[in-house]
């Protein structure tokens, strides 16, 4: 739980690290298999649009299938630049 001791900082940091296992990026926070949970879930529900199995609303009918629809990956790049970004947003500020 936040206090007023901890940093905003801190606090970001403590959520993205897990307690246990290693961050997928060398310099990151975010664990591995938290990292891999996430392109799952995410990868599983392009994959229902992209075979044409994604319902269209009430409609009854299905959205057509993609052309292409390639998998998401991980950008560690992009990880780097959100926690620098939360770093320099949300110093010392609880919100």
């Amino acid at each position: 739980m936040h206090t007023e001791s901890t940093s905003s900082t801190e606090y970001v940091q403590r959520l993205l690290r897990s307690a246990s296992g290693d961050p997928f990026c060398a310099d990151g926070y975010v664990e591995e298999s938290s990292v891999n949970q996430v392109l799952d879930l995410i990868n599983t529900a392009r994959q229902t649009v992209a075979k044409g199995e994604m319902p269209n609303g009430n409609s009854g009918e299905n959205l057509p299938p993609a052309k292409e629809m390639p998998n998401v990956t991980w950008s560690c790049d992009v990880e780097a630049r959100v926690v620098r970004e939360l770093k320099s947003e949300c110093p010392d500020t609880y919100r």
